[in-house]
């Protein structure tokens, strides 16, 4: 159905050999309706159920039982679904290509306003369904960018240490499964094709981070030095930032105290920090993704 599909489109134009490679999904969240909080976590659901509906008419062979998810969240909803697609297609090389329409331009609305706990639930979903999308995500783009051969290297060297630099971000509480940060990665390698030479990855994306520590020190100037001399004191011992929890829905310009759960929240929805592997469901383990990463933030910490 590649024609069906992608008619229209410059994928289509380009005609690219890999075509009917993959398994395509596509979400189209330019549906969701914004009226209630409730009706926007409805709508969503409505949409993925839509586009795993339109797949399993496509791809029959998934065994998705939809049935045993209509009253469940939807990243309880897209995980079970992708993990029964790998049961379903173990054995064979096939992959999902997900395609997204509207990926939250239903949110702009809300943007600037104080958030209600009803919001705040429904926004918690969605985070769960981008979240678990983000944790199934494994292609590398390694070959299709670059000429490896030329540079006598392999696809699966280069992203080795592209994950060692740019990888580590995990979006699960139990830190099994990390991803690599896409836009070091596409950055990297837009670089590498026009050079057609292998610098060094971190090097690459220290040049552009320039004004990140500015950045960070002002977020974090009028935070308590106490307090975040005992989270860095707690970080030397055990090599992690451990909390209570993660804010998942707060707006600062609202918020009468700023708490250390809003900062370190923050800095990890903002890719400073990221999951450590745990068991806990009442705690939250935080650690430096990458060492790229601490090599920015640690400095600033220790400023503080």
């Amino acid at each position: 159905r590649y024609d069906d599909i992608f008619k229209g489109t410059k994928i289509h134009e380009l005609n690219s050999v890999p075509h009917n490679f993959y398994h395509v999904i596509k979400f189209d969240f330019s549906k969701v309706k914004v009226t209630t909080c409730k009706e926007i976590l409805t709508s969503f659901n409505s949409c993925v159920f839509e586009a795993i509906d339109d797949f399993l008419k496509r791809y029959p062979k998934v065994n998705f039982k939809r049935e045993h998810y209509e009253n469940l969240g939807p990243g309880t909803v897209i995980d079970g679904f992708l993990t029964q697609y790998d049961l379903d297609y173990r054995c064979r090389e096939d992959k999902v290509y997900v395609m997204i329409d509207g990926y939250d331009a239903f949110l702009e609305p809300f943007l600037g306003k104080e958030l209600d706990s009803e919001f705040k639930n429904a926004l918690s979903h969605i985070i769960a369904f981008y979240g678990s999308l983000k944790s199934l995500t494994c292609e590398t783009l390694v070959d299709k960018l670059i000429d490896t051969q030329a540079l006598n290297t392999s696809a699966s060297a280069i992203a080795d240490n592209l994950s060692l630099a740019y990888g580590g971000y995990s979006f699960s509480y139990k830190g099994n499964r990390t991803v690599i940060n896409p836009s070091f990665c596409l950055k990297y390698l837009q670089i590498v094709r026009d050079t057609n030479s292998l610098p060094d990855p971190k090097e690459v994306i220290s040049k552009d981070l320039g004004n990140t520590t500015t950045f960070l020190r002002t977020l974090l100037n009028d935070f308590p030095k106490a307090i975040m001399q005992h989270f860095l004191e707690r970080h030397e011992k055990n090599d992690e930032f451990l909390l209570n929890r993660i804010d998942e829905c707060f707006n600062i310009k609202y918020l009468e105290r700023f708490e250390h759960t809003h900062m370190f929240s923050l800095l990890y929805y903002l890719g400073y920090l990221t999951h450590a592997p745990s068991n806990s469901y009442t705690s939250s383990h935080l650690v430096y993704p990458n060492e790229i990463i601490k090599g920015i933030l640690e400095p600033v910490f220790k400023s503080i």
